[in-house]
Formats: C-alpha cells, structure tokens, sequence
C-alpha cells in the first residue's frame, strides 16, 4: 500500500515539474496596454547620412508594423524621384525609382502611414532624411492655414513649395517640396536650402497635388519668399475661387418636379419644348432651379438657354413617385406686422375669401403677398393691445400637386417689449458689413456701410449670437472670394472675439476695436 502511494506522490511531483515548466514559457496574460508607437532602431543607410548614392533604403523598427494609405500618406521631397514601400514585419524597405540629383537634401515623410500591428499606435510624422550631397540643408518655413470665411484653423491641407517664380506652375506639376497641415492648422517645411520659393496651398479633391479643379480650395502669399533664415510667414487664407464654369452638382426628380443644383450663379433660362413645364423657379441665388411639371411624364427633357446654346437634361421620373402632403405654417406670434404663412414648397392662393381676420371679433381687410414661392406675408398694422384671430377653410391654399391645406385657427400673439432684446455695437467703420448671425449661422441682421458710428438693433429673440465683419474694398456690397492668376486675396472677415448673449428685456452694449 505504502509503495503505491509513495509512486504515486512522484508521479504527481513530476506531473507538477512539468506543468510549471509549461507555464512559465507562456507569457503572462493581462498587464498594462501598449500605447507607445512604433521606434526607429536601425536605418540602412543611417537617418540623415550624406553623400547618398543608392536606390534602396531600409527601415527597422522595434515591433511589428501596420501600413495605412501609404499612397496618400506618403510625401517625398523634393518630389522628382517617387518611393515604393514594402513592409515585411517590422522592417520597412524603400525602393527608389531612379537615382536622386545630386547635392539635395531629401526628406520622406510618412505622415500617419506607420502604426504598430497589435494596438494601431500610430507614429506621427516619422521622416526619413538623407542628403546626395556633403551635408544636410537645415531652413526651415511655417506657418499656419486659416479658412477665409470660417476663420477656423485648416487641418489636412496641402502646402506646396516651387524653385519658380511661375505663376502658371501650380496648374502643370507636382510641387519641389510637400508638407500636410496638422489638426491645428500648423505647417513646417524643414531641411531646406537657401534659395528662393513661390508657396501654394491646396485642400485637394483628388490626390494629385496639382491646381486642376475649380473645386478645389487654394492659399497663396503675396510674394515670393528669399529664404536665407527661418521664416515664419503670414497666415495663408484659404478659399474656393468664383468657378469658371457652370457645373450641375446635382439633380433629384421627384412628384411632378424637377430640382437642378449647381455650383454658381447662373444667367441661363429653363426652356421647355413641350409645354409640360407649368412653374420654374429661380433661387435667390440663381444656382438652383425648380421646375413643376402639369402632368407627370414617365421622360422629359429640360432645355437650358445660354448665350445662344441649348443643353440637354434628361429627366427620368421613379415610377414609385407619390404626392408629398401638403402642410403649412402660421406665424401666431409676431412684432406688429407681416404675419408669415410658410410651406415646404411651391403653392398657392386658390380661396382667398375663406382666410379671415378678426380685430376684436371684427373682421377686417388686409394686404396678402407671395414673397418666396413657398412663402406668404398678411400685411396689416396690427396693434397689440387687441384682440386677433386668424381662420383658415380647408381650400384656401392649394399644393403644385393638388393637395389643400388643413383647417387652421388660431389667435394672434404678439412678443412684448419686455420679452426681446437690444444691441448696440460701438465703433463702426466705413466700408465694411456687419452681419448679425443665430446659433445656426443664420444672419438675422445686415448692415452694409453704416454711416453712423453705432448700429443699433432692437427687439433681438434672447440667445447666443455671432457678429461678423467683412471688409468690403471694392464696395460692392457682398464679400468677394479671391484669384490666384489676378493675385487678389479673398476679401478679409473678422468675428467678434467673444459670444455675444442677448437676454429679455436688457439693452447689451459692445465696444468693437478700433483699428
């Protein structure tokens, strides 16, 4: 009994042994997260080496690697050789696709390509520098990239630098050197040598690097840069020039309707052939335009007039097309006059004797409007110290496809003194426009080359508001986008530093700076 037991108790010793050993060649699960990105450790030939003359570099890092865009990431400066990436565990091998010119400084930049393979720790900017000549240029340029109508700081843009003084250049090749702005807007070209450059910059809608869109947004500096030091430069102001172009961005067909978007103003007319066009609308703007159709084809055509030339839009109707319903809005609650009736598109009057107005039980005549095609205004001197009712038969208004508004009645509110707000803004200059905007960037107040030195707007609805000042140089009371070819920059928009917060019943007064 003893034996067995004893036999027993070393198989078990040895069964433990070796479970131990088992253990301790795995590694421990659990433990702190990896948050580190990858790190250069060896380099072949060295980072920064001069007097380069191979194609092939390769790259070791510490731990395994992922490759993300590398194509879109990667920058290569100057840009006349072009790089191919290979990743093979941790080691990244750069095949050069001819032999660099000699004498110049070459930086690649991976922007955010590189990442390690387990937690996608990403390392940020990580450049490779050689140089083919005796020693590496070391000047530097940056500065920052600022959107012209925002003012907010332009993360992802592309800031380009030419050995030329070509204005044409940004139109026909790559640039010499490439940098990507960060999330702050910030810029630095870095290892460069003493000479002069021109400076562009792009928010690409391609990956081209090349001025070919009329899309496409675009910066420049008023001047060439003759760098023999470090230059910080002045904010580069970015901004989508006037198209040349008339281009159709988009086009939706819909119940008896057509809707034709485009990317400018237009002074072309809609021409209907056939006669099945009953209403066309022109936006405000002239870059949209609606047309209603009488009767629903299965296929139309609309014909566009521009100077003497027709173009063709095919118009296919869903044959899954219903009728929208037909509501509408009235103000009941207003300041003293122009009682608003909105709908979510075209309609009109068909019975204007079932819409009344009480005055203390009075029925009284009013003035009515079409102001917008979806927008009507009851215009009368109301006074708030009576009485109102509005009423709506069921056929007053009627849709574009047929449809008639609801019964509607309501009485009339209106805002008292004490419930609204006023401004003043102090300091007012001359040739510049003031634009008052909401929460929602809506203006709710415009004023264009005051000639006093105060505006002052009254009853404003309580909120949060932004001020908005566009210096108007050529006077023609809109802001002007820039050109790059007649060298004139986007005209200059400034906001108010702080929020402006309008409270009921209680004058708010600003102090602008004087310049």
């Amino acid at each position: 009994m003893n034996r067995i037991t004893n036999f027993s108790k070393l198989i078990l010793l040895i069964s433990s042994s070796f479970l131990f050993a088992c253990a301790n060649m795995v590694n421990p699960s659990g433990g702190l997260k990896d948050v580190d990105p990858p790190e250069l450790v060896k380099s072949k030939p060295k980072i920064y080496s001069t007097n380069f003359t191979g194609k092939k570099i390769e790259l070791t890092f510490n731990e395994y690697l992922n490759l993300k865009e590398i194509q879109k990431q990667l920058i290569v400066s100057p840009s006349d050789i072009e790089i191919e990436v290979k990743k093979t565990g941790k080691i990244l091998t750069l095949q050069l696709d001819k032999t660099p010119q000699i004498n110049t400084t070459y930086i690649v930049n991976f922007g955010d390509a590189i990442s390690d393979y387990t937690e996608n720790n990403i390392t940020k900017d990580f450049k490779y520098i050689f140089s083919t000549g005796p020693e590496i240029d070391s000047l530097e340029i940056s500065g920052i990239v600022i959107d012209a109508i925002k003012k907010e700081k332009v993360k992802e843009a592309i800031v380009c630098l030419y050995n030329s003084t070509d204005d044409s250049i940004v139109y026909k090749r790559k640039p010499d050197y490439t940098v990507r702005t960060n999330e702050n807007g910030i810029y630095k070209f870095t290892n460069l040598k003493s000479s002069t450059y021109k400076i562009f910059c792009l928010k690409e809608t391609n990956n081209n690097k090349i001025f070919d869109s009329q899309d496409e947004e675009i910066a420049f500096n008023d001047t060439l840069i003759e760098l023999k030091q470090n230059s910080k430069i002045n904010p580069l102001i970015i901004f989508t020039e006037k198209p040349q172009q008339r281009k159709l961005l988009n086009k939706s067909f819909s119940y008896n309707k057509a809707e034709l978007i485009f990317n400018k103003k237009n002074d072309i007319e809609l021409v209907s052939l056939d006669k099945s066009i009953d209403t066309i609308i022109y936006s405000t703007k002239k870059d949209t335009i609606l047309a209603y159709y009488k009767n629903m084809p299965d296929t139309s055509f609309i014909y566009l007039s521009e100077n003497n030339k027709l173009d063709t839009i095919q118009v296919k109707f869903p044959k899954s097309s219903k009728k929208s319903d037909f509501n509408i809005s009235v103000e009941n609650k207003i300041l003293n006059k122009n009682l608003l009736i909105k709908s979510n598109d075209l309609f009109k009057i068909k019975n204007l004797d079932s819409l009344t107005i009480l005055e203390d039980s009075i029925k009284i005549n009013y003035n009515i409007k079409q102001i917008s095609y979806n927008i009507f205004s009851i215009e009368y001197d109301f006074n708030k110290e009576k009485n109102y009712l509005i009423k709506l038969a069921d056929s007053v208004f009627q849709s574009y496809n047929g449809n008639y508004n609801k019964p509607y009645s309501s009485k009339i509110n209106f805002y008292k003194e004490e419930e609204l707000g006023t401004l003043t803004i102090n300091n007012i200059q001359p040739n510049k426009i003031y634009e008052l905007l909401n929460e929602r960037l809506e203006v709710v107040r415009r004023t264009i080359h005051a000639t006093e030195s105060n505006i002052n707007y009254k009853n404003i609805f309580p909120g949060s508001y932004t001020l908005r000042i566009i210096s108007d140089d050529n006077k023609n009371k809109i802001w002007d986008t820039g050109n790059y070819l007649k060298h004139i920059q986007p005209e200059k928009i400034e906001y108010y530093t702080n929020p402006i917060k309008v409270r009921a019943n209680w004058d708010l007064e600003i102090q602008l700076i004087k310049p």
